[in-house]
């Protein structure tokens, strides 16, 4: 699907009907902007308190996922990749996760990083 935000317009998926239960995930985004912040992903599950996101800030990415949390063990993981985003040209992002392994591309550049999250799926019940 193809979108075009101004700043006040957001897009959501309702998964309060069939919620998400994946092991494998793979989110796609190509962008252009030349605002250095900004919420370009947002999705959570009640279960757990699982979540992901993928923000620009100060004209980088950064993707936040937890797998779900305990008392015990907290899962969030925070991933950042790229800088000068905000230079308003086209730019292609990748988060890829299989289980606890997760990359991060944009562009050309990919970082690998493991969920400190007890748990393997990411259970989204939400918009």
């Amino acid at each position: 699907s193809s979108f075009t935000f101004d700043g006040q317009t957001i897009s959501y998926y309702d998964a309060t009907f069939i919620p998400l239960h994946n092991q494998q995930d793979e989110l796609r985004l190509r962008f252009k902007t030349n605002f250095p912040n900004g919420v370009l992903f947002y999705a959570k599950g009640t279960q757990n308190n699982d979540y992901l996101t993928v923000e620009l800030r100060n004209g980088s990415i950064f993707v936040g996922i937890d797998l779900g949390s305990t008392p015990e063990r907290p899962g969030a993981t925070v991933i950042q990749a790229g800088s000068v985003l905000d230079d308003y040209q086209w730019h292609d992002l990748a988060v890829v996760r299989y289980w606890k392994n997760i990359s991060v591309k944009i562009d050309q550049t990919v970082v690998y990083d493991e969920s400190q999250s007890a748990f393997n799926a990411l259970d989204l019940d939400g918009k």
